[in-house]
């Protein structure tokens, strides 16, 4: 049985329960950890003041429950287990985050897995902006593991992201991937403007073609064996985890490659449909 936090009343300030994952909480009964402290904006309250909490200990699955659009950093540094969500969340989704799994049946705010070093994102909504992206000042966004949004991502997503996979069912707003180092984004709907700029490697998928930037140059139409096997593994992914995305609908792909300004190691591939 999973340990479940059922929250009371929608807080009217930001709350953060960073410290409520499954490496801390496995081994504590309910009653140890409504004694915990969790953020309330600026001061520490315990988790019993917004918090019904229930279940067994030993158990590394962790369930959030209820109006939790103003709570934020649900799987923030997690390393194992997996939480479920059961709504919409706030900011910081899975940030830091290095193992495990998060499965969240609705919507989530910006900064999802900013940062994140492997384990699994699964939004059966929408996200909103900065999706596997860093801090000011750091050198890599997300370094390892999988995002999956179901809906469409906001602005920012990919920045400065340097391994892992990120697919988005829906659109992405503006400068998707902008300065990746590497790593794998596929994009089923519309992207907006300035995808890939000062990008150094990478790759990008679309199924929609848009307008190039100017520093990417086109290269052939080729068939591209590792498109047939991504979706492959994405067919596997949905089913695992009960949504459905769209198929990399390809049998070749139109590429280009930049960003020229900074080497223009990286590709964007085109998908045609057959």
């Amino acid at each position: 049985m999973p340990i479940l936090f059922e929250l009371k009343s929608k807080p009217g300030l930001p709350l953060d329960v960073r410290n409520l994952v499954p490496d801390s909480v496995k081994e504590m009964t309910p009653t140890q950890i409504g004694n915990l402290e969790i953020g309330l904006g600026n001061r520490s309250v315990p988790v019993s003041q917004w918090f019904d909490v229930s279940g067994e200990s030993g158990d590394a699955e962790v369930v959030f429950q209820g109006s939790l659009e103003n709570v934020h950093a649900i799987g923030h540094s997690m390393s194992c287990g997996k939480i479920e969500v059961r709504g919409s969340t706030g900011r910081h989704v899975g940030a830091s985050m290095s193992g495990g799994e998060i499965v969240v049946d609705g919507d989530v705010s910006d900064y999802p897995g900013y940062e994140m070093q492997g384990g699994t994102i699964v939004v059966r909504g929408d996200a909103g902006d900065h999706v596997g992206g860093c801090y000011p000042g750091a050198k890599y966004g997300m370094n390892r593991g999988v995002i999956l949004i179901a809906g469409s991502a906001g602005k920012g997503l990919g920045y400065r992201m340097r391994r892992g996979t990120i697919v988005v069912g829906g659109d992405v707003a503006d400068h998707t991937a902008w300065q990746m180092r590497a790593g794998t984004i596929i994009v089923f709907g519309k992207c907006s403007g300035w995808v890939g700029v000062d990008m150094r490697r990478g790759t990008i998928i679309v199924q929609e073609s848009f307008p190039m930037p100017q520093t990417f140059a086109e290269g052939p139409q080729v068939v591209v064996p590792v498109v047939a096997m991504l979706d492959r593994w994405l067919a596997g992914v949905c089913d695992r985890y009960g949504i459905s995305v769209p198929s990399i609908a390809a049998s070749s792909v139109r590429t280009w490659h930049g960003d020229a300004l900074a080497g223009g190691r990286g590709e964007l591939l085109v998908a045609m449909t057959r």
